[in-house]
């Protein structure tokens, strides 16, 4: 019988899972950029690898999703907004940041509030207010005019 190295490296890396994980921090790291540069000039074919990867894994990644949907939850926050939920959670709270609403069970939960130009986080918002402040076009000038048609319609009864 022959001598696998490739078997022999696959089950060293199942047995030493922490040691490879805190090498592989370790590298990333150390090659940030050299990492980023990658990334950016081979794009393409990471979008191809990456969907290749999610049809033949689908089962899988369900799996882990549901078994660690914190972590997912987590790491798509910071996908989008750069910081993860539960950073955005002690930063912000969890009643929202406009009118003091805590969902309770069953309820929509907090959104994510942010500038549509920048993407900056402006806080965490009910569904209603998040709505609102969306359909009046994200801007002062939207709440203001809103403002002052309620204070004319009172001033009208």
């Amino acid at each position: 019988m022959m001598f696998d190295k490739a078997e022999y490296n696959k089950a060293w890396k199942r047995a030493n899972k922490e040691k490879v994980s805190g090498y592989n921090k370790a590298y990333n790291l150390a090659n940030k950029d050299k990492i980023a540069e990658y990334t950016i000039a081979n794009k393409e074919k990471k979008v191809e690898y990456d969907k290749v990867y999610n049809i033949a894994n689908k089962e899988k990644i369900a799996e882990y999703r549901l078994a660690n949907k914190d972590k997912a939850t987590d790491k798509a926050h910071k996908k989008i907004y750069g910081n993860t939920l539960t950073e955005c959670v002690s930063q912000f709270g969890t009643s929202c940041n406009n009118c003091g609403h805590t969902p309770v069970e069953g309820e929509r939960g907090l959104h994510t509030d942010h500038c549509h130009e920048t993407g900056k986080v402006r806080g965490r918002l009910c569904h209603s207010c998040n709505l609102g402040i969306g359909h009046l076009g994200d801007t002062i000038e939207g709440l203001e005019s809103a403002i002052r048609y309620l204070q004319r319609s009172e001033r009208n009864d």
